[in-house]
């Protein structure tokens, strides 16, 4: 799931007319006029919808939380590693993608579960599910109006019927190209003929749904923060991408992306308030 959240910068919406109007507009073009204004504000506002994080409520009620005695876990991260470099015009630009099959996710699922399990009052299930196409009903359409879409709601309310769980976490990327947050990859800053700046980005959330499909609360944790990783022996990270991607380099960021994601997807988990 491509989840969007806002940045600290306040979104205004100036939500006057500049078009000159002629004094003696007739009532058809009045009504017209009104009718587009409208559905230009109705956009703008299901497009800030979706970038403050899909209107989600920000505590647990007490009696909600004890009411949720068995939760079902799905982890939707990717299912491979994007290694991007961001040069200094676009033609520098690189990318590259490795598999990394279900390695992401068994990290989102290990880190949820050892939360729960903390907590004791809790059971947790591991709930196994197409992960291409459970992203895909979770993706917005061009308005949102609310949370979840209507078929991943559908989906939420039948898995938990099916698994008799009283709730369901997802964990998933955030991204906001805007505000540097880029859910999961390696990033490198290219400079010349050098990198300044790398790391990994795990930009990831949780969110908890009750039986009935809707949200009841997200956290998340870190969100644009850059976790360094060296090469092994001691290499330094060059500029031409593909002269990093060896096979133990890869091992290396894969391992420490692995513990980051569990580390991050734990804490967010203690941090719903259950």
């Amino acid at each position: 799931m491509e989840k969007k959240r806002a940045g600290h910068a306040p979104l205004l919406l100036d939500l006057r007319d500049h078009s000159p109007l002629e004094p003696r507009m007739s009532s058809f073009l009045e009504f017209i006029f009104v009718r587009q204004r409208w559905m230009r504000m109705s956009m703008v506002l299901g497009t800030l919808w979706i970038v403050s994080g899909c209107g989600t409520v920000k505590v647990l009620e007490p009696a909600q939380a004890a009411a949720i005695k068995n939760v079902g876990v799905i982890s939707l991260l990717p299912t491979s590693l994007v290694y991007q470099k961001t040069g200094i015009t676009v033609f520098n630009n690189e990318r590259a993608e490795r598999p990394v099959q279900t390695a992401f996710n068994d990290a989102g699922r290990t880190g949820a579960e050892a939360a729960f399990r903390s907590l004791k009052r809790i059971n947790v299930r591991q709930l196994d599910v197409n992960i291409a196409e459970v992203k895909e009903l979770f993706r917005p359409g061009a308005i949102v109006f609310s949370w979840p879409p209507e078929k991943a709601r559908q989906f939420l309310v039948l898995l938990a019927k099916q698994q008799g769980v009283d709730a369901i976490v997802t964990v998933h990327e955030v991204f906001d190209s805007e505000n540097g947050i880029a859910g999961v990859r390696y990033f490198l800053r290219g400079g010349l003929d050098s990198i300044v700046r790398h790391g990994i980005r795990a930009d990831t959330e949780v969110s908890l749904y009750d039986a009935k499909g809707d949200i009841l609360v997200s956290r998340s944790a870190g969100l644009g923060t850059l976790y360094t990783v060296d090469r092994p022996d001691s290499k330094p990270w060059v500029y031409r991408l593909e002269d990093n991607l060896d096979a133990a380099t890869h091992a290396q960021v894969l391992s420490s992306m692995k513990r980051v994601i569990e580390t991050k997807t734990f804490s967010q988990v203690q941090a719903l308030g259950l």
